[in-house]
């Protein structure tokens, strides 16, 4: 029987565009390694190249996204032509929202190009705020973009934010009535890096009714040395424990990490995180819940905020 998985976040959208094959090969999601895999969702992040500027990412993203769909659909995949989950194997999702470039009017193109989810910073200030590795908040201009995005009823990810970027953005999100998420944020308690959840966003997040996805980064895993699948599951079991189990769920991040745990390699090896979560004692249904139940969850009641009269 196949596993399903709803993974929240990867990058494999840009390394298709830099020559990846997505039928077998390079990169970490190919139509091979997903061969294991039976109902499948996956948040595809654009994130722009660093050495580029703003306005130059903005017109990449385009390019990228058009390249992705057509890989996807000659895999045999779909890609959300609305920013919907539900609508595609693939949902396109901007990482590093400096590529507005201080525009708002640029919302909307992205908006309409099928971009289903923000994460408004990557690294160092920018136009929308101060990232991880900052002490800044977010600008005038990207708690714009935030309730914009709030009001639209777009998820707004603060993985990658400052912690006072992320306070600006949850203090938005519960003025629009919109839960939080962070895709790919692993414990600060078990892992001492700047890119992990604090305890009392965990308690933020867990009151919002909000999700989050388990990063595969080693260095978020833990720090140094050479990670394996428990390591993962030890960041999951916290979360299930402090955010509650319905509140969990993978953001493995593929594509988007130079290295990840010694065990799980690719996306065909993402079955060896079930084996450990079942021997570590977590029962088949949270482990099913982690691997896609949360995450479809959290996605039906955007949809439904969506559609309310209030949006």
């Amino acid at each position: 029987m196949n596993m399903d998985l709803f993974d929240l976040h990867c990058d494999t959208p840009i390394e298709i565009y830099r020559g990846g094959d997505f039928i077998s090969g390079y990169p970490h999601i190919t139509k091979e390694k997903l061969s294991g895999i039976g109902r499948y969702r996956q948040l595809a992040a654009f994130c722009c190249p660093h050495d580029l500027g703003d306005g130059e990412g903005f017109r990449l993203f385009f390019r990228v996204a058009e390249t992705f769909r057509e890989a996807a659909a000659k895999a045999g995949y779909t890609v959300s032509p609305d920013g919907d989950p539900g609508g595609g194997n693939f949902t396109l999702t901007v990482e590093d929202a400096r590529i507005l470039d201080g525009d708002p009017r640029k919302l909307d193109a992205l908006l309409s190009a099928g971009v289903g989810l923000f994460t408004p910073l990557w690294g160092g200030p920018t136009c929308i705020g101060g990232a991880h590795d900052t002490d800044e908040g977010l600008t005038p201009f990207g708690k714009e973009v935030v309730r914009e995005c709030a009001r639209r009823g777009i998820p707004v990810d603060v993985s990658h934010a400052s912690v006072r970027s992320a306070d600006d953005i949850f203090e938005i999100l519960a003025d629009e009535g919109m839960p939080p998420i962070a895709t790919h944020s692993n414990a600060y308690s078990l892992c001492r890096h700047s890119r992990n959840l604090r305890d009392g966003q965990i308690d933020i997040i867990r009151e919002a009714g909000g999700l989050v996805g388990v990063s595969l980064c080693p260095r978020h895993l833990t720090g140094d040395g050479a990670p394996t699948s428990e390591d993962a599951a030890r960041h999951i079991i916290f979360y299930l424990e402090n955010l509650g189990p319905g509140r969990v769920a993978l953001g493995c991040d593929f594509d988007g990490i130079g290295s990840t745990p010694s065990d799980i390699k690719n996306v065909s090896e993402i079955g060896n995180l079930r084996k450990t979560l079942t021997a570590l004692g977590v029962d088949e249904a949270t482990v099913n819940a982690v691997f896609y139940e949360n995450a479809a969850g959290y996605f039906d009641k955007i949809r439904k905020l969506k559609g309310s009269k209030n949006r």
